[in-house]
């Protein structure tokens, strides 16, 4: 699903304009993209969380050259899914 087709559907299921829906979408990633930088576990309703993770400094080789070099630490984003959305899925697969 694109960007344009989520407002849409938000737009048809909410009786509000595209524009509308456009804003606060828009809005909600900012404020999203706020607390993951600030660390703080971001709930996404009750779907899941996103959370910051700080990842080591390690070797690595190049497989061509079979050369060792160092990866610098970095910070990365996961999603945890809620136990809702885990429960709802194994009665999707079920079916």
């Amino acid at each position: 699903m694109t960007n344009k087709e989520l407002i849409a559907e938000l737009s048809k299921r909410m009786s509000v304009s595209q524009k509308n829906v456009g804003t606060l979408l828009q809005a909600y990633v900012e404020t999203l993209t706020e607390n993951i930088v600030e660390e703080r576990q971001t709930p996404f309703l009750s779907v899941g969380c996103f959370v910051q993770h700080a990842k080591n400094e390690r070797m690595a080789v190049n497989p061509a050259t079979k050369e060792n070099c160092i990866v610098p630490a970095k910070k990365t984003v996961s999603f945890k899914s809620s136990s809702t959305l885990k429960n709802y899925l194994k009665t999707l697969a079920a079916v």
